[in-house]
């Protein structure tokens, strides 16, 4: 009669086999990368063709003061820009900061609505088909055009441009890894939206290809606060953004989400109090043309063995 092992006897045998093979899944499992997400800093020649649209749509309740029983009817408004322009860096500060470039404007166009009986206005605006320099004297941006004049209103806007061209910097200092979180700070939002006040959080969500690239895409929880000439403007939008880790650029970000205002106007010849409620998308491409070098350092001159050193300048 065979011998029969028993039971218990088996149970060092399996829990071995068990062992080994939570060994082998720890073994094939992948560690999780990280990544040191950092935009390239601008360089003197960079060569960027940018795209950017802006889509804002409203409707707005005006309440005439004195007649607040009064349910108002609102009245739809928009506003759609569209700008495409090549844009050079031509020199950078001490901080590696753009102090001056150059954007040749092939397209800048803005529709605007009001009301539904009235057609939509389309303008094309002073700086399409212009080269304009935005340089840095003095603290204060100077704004040129070769090939024409922009109003001063146009003027004004573009000088906010040169601070906000290096882009929006929303990365940690540290490495990160799909599926960390983190909250920029807020300097960087107003900064980068010329709004009052903002909050941003981002969401690294995995890194895959997009437009020939291995890209990290991030998801955005962006909140904006500003002013208008009416009132103050809220912007509660999510985004999704696309970032280069080849080559540490931004190709992409998309931003849409609801938008709300209040402030003070006239309704039929009266003064009316304003709240308004709508859709806002921003888009923003970039596409990097040609690549620039670094600026060369000052070369300090070789004292000649046995000789004297440099007399010091004489002040005047």
């Amino acid at each position: 009669m065979p011998y029969t092992y028993p039971a218990r006897a088996w149970v060092p045998s399996l829990l071995l086999l068990c062992l080994a093979g939570l060994a082998a899944g720890a073994q094939d499992e992948e560690p999780v990368k990280k990544y040191l997400l950092k935009e390239t800093a601008p360089l003197v020649g960079d060569v960027t063709v940018i795209e950017r649209n802006e889509d804002e749509t409203l409707e707005v309740y005006a309440t005439p003061r004195g007649a607040e029983a009064q349910i108002p009817e609102p009245t739809k408004s928009g506003r759609h820009l569209r700008e495409r322009y090549t844009e050079t860096v031509l020199a950078l500060d001490k901080e590696g900061q753009i102090s001056q470039l150059q954007r040749l404007y092939s397209a800048a166009r803005m529709q605007l609505t009001a009301g539904s009986l009235d057609p939509p206005k389309n303008l094309v605006l002073g700086r399409q088909g212009k080269t304009v320099t935005l340089k840095r004297v003095n603290g204060k941006t100077l704004v040129t055009v070769a090939n024409g004049k922009l109003s001063a209103a146009e003027t004004k806007e573009l000088a906010l441009e040169l601070d906000r061209a290096g882009g929006l910097n929303l990365f940690p200092d540290q490495e990160v890894s799909p599926d960390d979180e983190w909250d920029v700070e807020e300097a960087r939002v107003i900064r980068a939206f010329g709004m009052e006040h903002g909050t941003l959080k981002v969401h690294f969500i995995e890194v895959k290809p997009f437009r020939g690239h291995p890209c990290a895409r991030l998801s955005l929880d962006l909140q904006l606060e500003g002013k208008t000439a009416k009132g103050p403007i809220s912007w509660n939008l999510e985004g999704t953004y696309y970032f280069a880790v080849d080559i540490q650029r931004t190709l992409y970000a998309k931003y849409s989400g609801p938008v709300s205002t209040m402030g003070v106007g006239k309704a039929e010849g009266h003064l009316a109090d304003l709240a308004g409620e709508g859709i806002g998308e921003i888009t923003v491409s970039r596409n990097l043309m040609k690549k620039g070098k670094l600026a060369p350092k000052p070369v300090e001159p070789m004292a000649t063995p046995g000789a004297d050193p440099p007399a010091a300048p004489v002040p005047r």
